[in-house]
């Protein structure tokens, strides 16, 4: 299980910064097991009340929809496959790159390892830190519940020739702004 937060800071304006966060490994066991714990303790999602065959099957679902993806962004040009790829790419590069950071967090954390050029101040670094981890988590946060909010008003389209696909963005917006606000008060 991956739970030490991995984190690198990179200053790209005045003021400004771009996180890449990845969730690796932890390498003290002790650590890794205490944190186990922690997380099946505190665990607060569907997860808690789904048997593990039905988030297996959940795991395996995101699986598949990742790969069907892959495979519509070569299918011919000009197609309805290609097409939808393309508006989905063009959606997807709208989503604000900090909830991605905080998406790719783990739930539960063992341990932090920041990684920051040595002209940045470890200061500078813990206060861009502590907004990303503050007041952007709470704007994730709204944004699932945005999410949540309109996921009924798209339900009808169900009934029409339309394709379900606005009903899966925001199914994956949901589940996504929810991974990001999990990483993000970690």
């Amino acid at each position: 299980m991956a739970t030490r937060a991995r984190i690198l800071a990179l200053r790209v304006a005045d003021g400004k910064w771009m996180f890449h966060t990845r969730a690796v490994q932890e390498v003290s066991a002790a650590r890794a097991s205490e944190v186990a714990a922690r997380l099946t303790a505190s665990a607060v999602g569907p997860e808690q009340y789904l048997p593990e065959s039905a988030v297996a099957w959940g795991q395996k679902t995101v699986r598949s929809m990742t790969d069907m993806w892959a495979q519509w962004g070569v299918t011919p040009e000009g197609s309805l496959r290609r097409r939808a790829h393309a508006a989905g790419t063009w959606a997807l590069e709208r989503i604000h790159p900090e909830e991605t950071t905080l998406s790719e967090l783990p739930a539960v954390t063992s341990s932090v390892e920041v990684a920051y050029p040595a002209r940045a101040g470890g200061g500078e670094v813990r206060r861009a830190l502590d907004h990303l981890a503050g007041a952007r988590t709470d704007a994730v946060r709204r944004r699932m519940w945005w999410n949540v909010a309109v996921m009924p008003l798209i339900l009808p389209l169900m009934l029409t020739p339309m394709s379900n696909l606005p009903l899966y963005w925001f199914g994956w917006r949901i589940w996504s702004t929810r991974r990001g606000a999990a990483g993000g008060y970690a």
